[in-house]
């Protein structure tokens, strides 16, 4: 075993061309079971891996990516990082080391999470005209450019569609290799304009989002067509996620809902009081986000009665990492914070060099994270 982690170390190395400004691989990525190829790690965004990393944890390596990171999350794909900036660059890092392999130039400004999948990085841009991206990482060029307006969340890949809202409140299904539209959908008696933000989850047919007008909807992934609308109390920014045939959503005036995926009907809400910008993190019968108010919360999966409430002192707008018994979260004010899953009592804590607004990863034996002074980290455990 190994032998085998060194070998694909060893390939990491030579897949990219150390120090190059163009992106390019030598194969097509094929994502591993412990890596992370979109926004929250799978398609029903549940950022969870089944892996050991516990605190105190220490600098590994950080990297400066030259401009402000947005409100997504890095990717890593075969022991590489890839992750885009304010400016329109696509990175790739070496996971191990984080030294810089190669960059894109794509224009305008990646808000969201890019998408790898085998040899193509779909990225989502604003303030470009051309704002969905495929670019070719075996042959490092641009296979196909989508005019679809403003986008501000993260690409949902699933079979060859990619769903994608922008933030005049379109919502579209691209096909992945050639960026044709497949169908759009509008918000129903947008006059106004309200957009989408939140980056669209994903389960079977369903495809589920949240917008600026204060409602979720469920799409079916195929044809277009609305399943169902829920409204509820405001705006929602933040993804929801899909766990056990129910979506999980919280919204700017802090109430988190659970909705059954089959009919839009309502499970339970639960009201914060502060802001969710937080993807919610489902996992052993509990639904865990953080707030604005500074409080990360566990509810009952079932009823959305509290279990627990942590404390942390500092704005939330990112959402959670789960690992083997230990929760990840990264605040606004510059802290990298460990929470106990069960109990909700911090475990560890430490200062980082700047706001954490994006969503930790992790790999093997590191978590890795972005700030907002341009930087990517990662920490590793103790004696990893």
């Amino acid at each position: 075993m190994a032998q085998s982690f060194i070998r694909s170390l060893v390939a990491c190395t030579l897949i990219l061309c150390p120090g190059c400004s163009v992106l390019k691989v030598s194969s097509p990525l094929h994502p591993g079971e412990l890596d992370t190829p979109t926004f929250a790690r799978t398609a029903s965004r549940m950022n969870s891996l089944p892996i050991n990393l516990s605190p105190p944890l220490t600098l590994l390596w950080q990297q400066d990516l030259t401009a402000g990171i947005g409100s997504g999350s890095p990717l890593l794909v075969e022991n590489m990082i890839f992750v885009g900036n304010l400016r329109g660059e696509l990175y790739a890092l070496d996971a191990l080391t984080g030294k810089r392999h190669g960059w894109a130039t794509l224009g305008g400004s990646i808000e969201g999470t890019p998408v790898i999948d085998s040899d193509l990085a779909i990225v989502p841009l604003a303030g470009s005209r051309e704002s969905l991206i495929g670019y070719d990482l075996v042959n490092a060029n641009v296979r196909w450019r989508a005019t679809l307006g403003d986008i501000h969340g993260s690409p949902l890949l699933m079979d060859t569609h990619v769903f994608v809202g922008n933030t005049q409140g379109t919502f579209f299904a691209v096909d992945e290799w050639t960026g044709d539209v497949l169908w759009r959908f509008e918000l129903p008696h947008n006059t106004t304009l309200k957009g989408i933000r939140s980056s669209a989850a994903g389960w079977s047919h369903h495809v589920v989002f949240g917008a600026d007008d204060g409602a979720l909807y469920d799409l079916d992934a195929t044809t277009g067509t609305m399943r169902w609308r829920y409204v509820v109390d405001g705006a929602i920014q933040a993804s929801a996620s899909i766990a056990d045939s129910s979506v999980f959503v919280g919204t700017l005036k802090g109430t988190v809902y659970s909705i059954r995926l089959s009919d839009g009907t309502l499970r339970w809400s639960h009201s914060t009081g502060t802001s969710v910008y937080a993807v919610p993190l489902v996992q052993s019968g509990l639904c865990m986000f953080g707030t604005t108010g500074g409080m990360v919360l566990a509810l009952d999966q079932s009823t959305g009665a509290t279990v627990w409430s942590c404390d942390v002192h500092s704005p939330v707008n990112s959402g959670i990492l789960g690992v083997n018994d230990v929760l990840y979260v990264g605040t606004l004010e510059k802290e990298l914070i460990a929470i106990d899953p069960a109990k909700g009592s911090i475990l560890w804590r430490e200062t980082v060099s700047g706001r954490i607004k994006t969503t930790p990863i992790a790999w093997t034996n590191c978590l890795i994270i972005a700030t907002d002074d341009r930087l990517i980290q990662a920490f590793t455990g103790r004696g990893q």
